[in-house]
């Protein structure tokens, strides 16, 4: 084919290559012209073909032309020819990916701040206080107890290792104040 044909490539409303006249002498498709036309840069996207008569005339849409011969343009008189890439379509994503996505550490870390937490336990092996200081850890988890903020590795691990104590104090004795008519808290007689 031996025409002259002006060529440009839009994207939405912003025009990426042209309008210029490439020599199109070897090209014997349309899509042959558009990858001379881009270099082969947009290939992968889906791109609508226009046709032009000349400048007044209105851009008339060839649709499913795009791998046949040149023969359609110089049967329709066109003078110039606009590819028009089409956006790209977001990936459909999983519910799971959409909620790692807006997953901001920050309210992370708010959120774990809020939330009761205890000291580590300890190894059971030790001790008999240190199964007992991580049996009364496994009950408070059990009830959602805690503290906040981090106050569980000062306030909290103190208040589990004195309440550790009192009941190991306090457990070979638990016949005399029953005798003794002194009721313990739930608490106490859980552990």
């Amino acid at each position: 084919m031996n025409f002259r044909l002006i060529v440009s490539v839009e994207e939405d409303t912003k025009t990426l290559i042209g309008p210029k006249i490439p020599n199109i002498n070897d090209c014997i498709t349309i899509e042959d012209i558009y990858k001379k036309v881009t270099l082969n840069i947009y290939d992968q996207r889906e791109v609508e073909v226009y046709g032009q008569v000349d400048a007044k005339s209105k851009w008339i849409l060839i649709e499913e032309y795009f791998d046949d011969d040149l023969k359609i343009i110089t049967s329709l008189k066109f003078t110039e020819i606009k590819f028009k890439i089409l956006p790209q379509l977001p990936v459909q994503q999983s519910p799971v990916q959409q909620q790692i996505s807006q997953i901001n550490p920050l309210n992370i870390i708010m959120q774990t701040a809020q939330q009761p937490q205890l000291s580590q336990l300890r190894r059971p092996e030790n001790t008999h206080l240190d199964m007992l200081y991580n049996e009364i850890i496994m009950l408070f988890q059990k009830k959602n107890a805690g503290w906040k903020e981090g106050l569980h590795n000062n306030i909290g691990k103190i208040f589990i290792e004195q309440l550790t104590q009192t009941l190991w104090y306090i457990d070979p004795h638990l016949h005399k104040f029953k005798k003794r008519g002194c009721n313990l808290p739930q608490l106490f007689k859980e552990l």
